[in-house]
């Protein structure tokens, strides 16, 4: 893909290039192929977005449907699916990977940079958060959005935010 929509391409300058990278594929239950991407410069408002493949040869650009970067119709789901920009003490959310538990609970592991008091954390950490396929929204070619967070809200949790693992 390329930075077409306006959050793909914050911290650009003429020093600065416009940055979509790390692609990472999620599998959906009906056989669908979503593709999230970091969009942004991880110095600004880094953030990942959403792919769908139509199906068509996936080397092919035009075999996958970008989702709109403002919500259309009613939508209440659009690119970026998941950014920092809000967040209480995050900054730089991207490079998603998905993983499920035995349980079949999803999750989003990421990298982000820690802020306190306005200023940023010498390097970045790594941070888990639940995520889910919302099947109910259309995505531009079939049904399927990601949604990611602990708040279902597209922004990190707080960093002193406390999730248990349990073993069973």
């Amino acid at each position: 893909t390329t930075p077409t929509q306006k959050w793909e391409y914050a911290g650009a300058s003429s020093t600065h290039a416009r940055v979509v990278e790390g692609g990472t594929a999620v599998y959906g239950i009906h056989g669908e192929v979503f593709l999230t991407y970091s969009g942004s410069g991880y110095w600004s408002d880094y953030g990942l977005g959403q792919l769908t493949w139509t199906g068509d040869d996936p080397l092919l650009t035009s075999s996958w449907v970008k989702l709109p970067n403002k919500p259309t119709n009613g939508a209440t789901t659009y690119n970026p699916i998941f950014q920092a920009k809000t967040a209480l003490n995050l900054r730089g959310a991207g490079h998603a990977s998905f993983i499920t538990d035995k349980d079949g609970n999803g999750f989003l592991c990421y990298h982000a940079y820690a802020y306190t008091n306005g200023a940023k954390a010498s390097g970045r950490d790594a941070y888990i958060e639940p995520y889910y396929i919302d099947y109910t929204e259309w995505n531009g070619t079939s049904y399927g959005v990601i949604h990611a967070g602990l708040n279902d809200n597209r922004v990190p949790a707080n960093v002193n935010s406390t999730v248990n693992f349990v073993n069973v």
